[in-house]
């Protein structure tokens, strides 16, 4: 009786146990689509969009807790660009601030599958989710000057480390996000499965474009780092066609953090238990009605 009791009672664990199996599972896939970025440069114009929106490639693995759950990690490259020409107010073309910068981001995500989702037999083959996570990025902001591409960071742009601004420290180049975004998944079969994602990422930094503050003196740029840093600090004169001279107010606004957009088609393939598909596969063949019936 006690040993009855035992194999009725591992008996349940397997039959519970079953479906879990192939629910539980690994998942890889790779992306395309676009990047873009949101910021103190994003005028919003059409060409603003269209002129700066560029490709974006991604990887990622999955593990499927559940037909609901799903938990993973992402390798994300793209670029991200800005420019104030493309505004359609006078004072910000002014400006004439521009930018574009490499973005490669890893990050750790949870997927929640709203309707559910489990490829095996088709069992759930479609469904829209959200996802929320953590990431670490590196980005590196450049701009065109006389023909050349120069790295912003280290020229301080906004008075960073200079005595004068004690509170302007230059930023760090790698940093931390949160992705936040939806999608849909449909399984093409039990093993392939086409998707749609558009992730926004909040970020901690103000400076992913070097646009953040206000201007410091063109004098004291020439003085304390030199005439590019300062020619590129305010780039009004180039615009309006005259010599560089100190400006004051406000080069962007502080109380906004930048943040930039992967939008991406998928691809992904599903490691199931393929033994056991092609066992039912052959047990219904065998098992099926005869033509004609």
């Amino acid at each position: 009786m006690k040993y009855g009791k035992l194999m009725l009672l591992a008996f349940g664990l397997f039959w519970f146990q079953g479906p879990t199996a192939h629910t539980q599972h690994f998942e890889v896939g790779i992306g395309g689509g676009t990047t873009n970025y949101y910021g103190d440069l994003s005028v919003g114009t059409f060409k603003d969009i269209t002129r700066n929106t560029h490709v974006g490639v991604t990887g990622f693995g999955k593990y499927h807790i559940s037909p609901t759950f799903n938990v993973g990690m992402s390798i994300s490259h793209g670029r991200i660009s800005g420019d104030d020409r493309y505004a359609e107010d006078e004072e910000t073309r002014m400006r004439n601030l521009s930018f574009r910068s490499p973005v490669t981001e890893v990050a750790l995500r949870l997927y929640i599958n709203l309707l559910g989702f489990d490829p095996y037999n088709f069992r759930s083959p479609w469904s829209p989710y959200i996802f929320g996570g953590i990431a670490g990025f590196r980005f590196q902001p450049e701009t065109l000057y006389e023909g050349e591409w120069v790295e912003l960071q280290p020229l301080g742009t906004e008075g960073q480390g200079l005595d004068a601004f004690p509170d302007r420290e230059k930023y760090d180049l790698i940093q931390i996000s949160v992705p936040l975004g939806f999608g849909f998944k449909y399984a093409l079969s039990e093993f392939l499965t086409i998707g749609f994602e558009f992730g926004y990422r909040l970020t901690f930094t103000d400076y992913l474009d070097d646009v953040s503050t206000d201007y410091v003196p063109y004098s004291l740029m020439v003085e304390e780092r030199g005439e590019v840093a300062a020619a590129l600090s305010d780039r009004s004169w180039e615009y309006l066609g005259q010599q560089p001279m100190d400006r004051e107010g406000p080069r962007g606004n502080p109380d906004k953090n930048d943040g930039y957009i992967f939008t991406v088609l998928t691809l992904s393939y599903h490691f199931l238990d393929t033994g056991l598909a092609q066992s039912r596969q052959r047990r219904s063949n065998r098992t099926g009605c005869p033509s004609g019936f």
